[in-house]
């Protein structure tokens, strides 16, 4: 177990209560994470989410949150709010408007897959900044063996990341969506 990071990645809107959602996926997600921290013995949960994220999804917790609290374990939400990220120089502009900006920057008749991959370096880039700081306040809790949990879109790179940091990863779920 040592300093090891199992990961789950999902969809966000399946980390909080959100009237949109099925209440069923909500418990299916829930009973997910506590299976696997129960399981794994972490010591603390942590997640790609802020007090922000759950306030524009009109939510007060996330759900490892809601479990965290009913393991009895430390809970960290490891996404920087926009102050944080101002003054970490992470660019706090949404993915889908640097493509939108990268398409209406390309000549015309360029294809949406043309503009997609001329905006990948600059959200990579943003994305590789907020990974770097997951791992940095996860270091700072130095509670192993941890349960993370992130978008699906991170799990591949965070893996990477924090493996080449010398944290063994293990990868619950890529893409966990309730069936």
């Amino acid at each position: 177990m040592g300093t090891s990071i199992y990961l789950i990645g999902t969809r966000h809107k399946f980390q909080v209560r959100d009237p949109q959602n099925l209440a069923s996926d909500a418990d299916a997600f829930k009973s997910l994470v506590t299976n696997a921290a129960t399981q794994y013995q972490v010591r603390l949960i942590a997640e790609e989410m802020n007090l922000e994220s759950l306030e524009s999804r009109g939510a007060t917790q996330s759900i490892c949150q809601e479990v965290a609290h009913a393991l009895g374990k430390p809970h960290c939400y490891c996404e920087p709010n926009s102050n944080e990220r101002a003054v970490l120089g992470i660019e706090d502009v949404d993915d889908l408007v640097i493509r939108l900006e990268a398409w209406l920057n390309c000549p015309r008749g360029t294809s949406q897959e043309d503009a997609d991959k001329k905006a990948q370096p600059r959200i990579r880039a943003k994305h590789e900044k907020r990974e770097k700081e997951w791992l940095r306040r996860l270091k700072a809790h130095g509670l192993f063996p941890v349960l993370f949990i992130c978008g699906d879109d991170h799990v591949n790179y965070f893996r990477e990341l924090a493996e080449h940091t010398g944290f063994p990863v293990t990868v619950l779920q890529l893409d966990w969506q309730p069936t």
